[in-house]
């Protein structure tokens, strides 16, 4: 956990807006690409973590439909990291 000390309660107003507004937008971008991630799911008739194992050991085609949803996959596993992490922060004034 991360704790973030301030001397003014104006700082930690700002700052506890600012991880709310970031975490608001993280959550908006994950709920984005886990859409994404249900749409390949169905054309395709597997999970997404099927999928990934399987690209990871190079079996699947290298088309621009391929590296999209690996892309998309590694977004959401950032996104959620960032969102946990911002959520493990700590403002002490």
């Amino acid at each position: 956990m991360q704790t973030i000390h301030f001397k003014d309660d104006q700082s930690v107003y700002l700052v506890e807006n600012a991880i709310e507004r970031e975490c608001s937008l993280i959550q908006s971008g994950i709920q984005i690409t886990r859409r994404n991630l249900e749409q390949f799911e169905a054309k395709y008739q597997m999970t997404s973590e099927e999928f990934y194992a399987k690209y990871q050991k190079g079996e699947t085609d290298d088309d621009l439909e391929t590296m999209r949803w690996a892309a998309e996959f590694q977004a959401l596993r950032k996104l959620t990291i960032d969102y946990q992490k911002l959520r493990e922060v700590r403002i002490v004034s």
